[in-house]
């Protein structure tokens, strides 16, 4: 089990890397995922693995949308997705 960094405090650790403030943002710590996972913490694997998880998370928002209403509908207040790279936050 890791130790939670010192810039996710108050935040609730639901997985390696993976933090949850709980007002619907999970914020991501690539480089704990990235060890967590046995992989380098580069800043190449880094980004390759934030780009999966917005590549997924689109992909889900995608599907919420579809499945609340066949209108338009703003996923975007259902959940937010933050990426930390190198535990600095980066905005949407």
């Amino acid at each position: 089990m890791s130790i939670q960094p010192d810039w996710a405090a108050g935040l609730t650790s639901i997985g390696p890397g993976v933090y949850a403030d709980g007002k619907g943002a999970l914020h991501l710590d690539t480089e704990e995922m990235c060890k967590a996972a046995g992989y380098p913490p580069t800043a190449e694997n880094q980004e390759m693995l934030a780009q999966v998880v917005r590549e997924y998370w689109e992909m889900l928002r995608a599907e919420l949308r579809e499945a609340i209403s066949p209108g338009p509908v703003d996923a975007t207040a259902a959940a937010v997705f933050q990426y930390e790279p190198a535990c600095k936050a980066r905005p949407n």
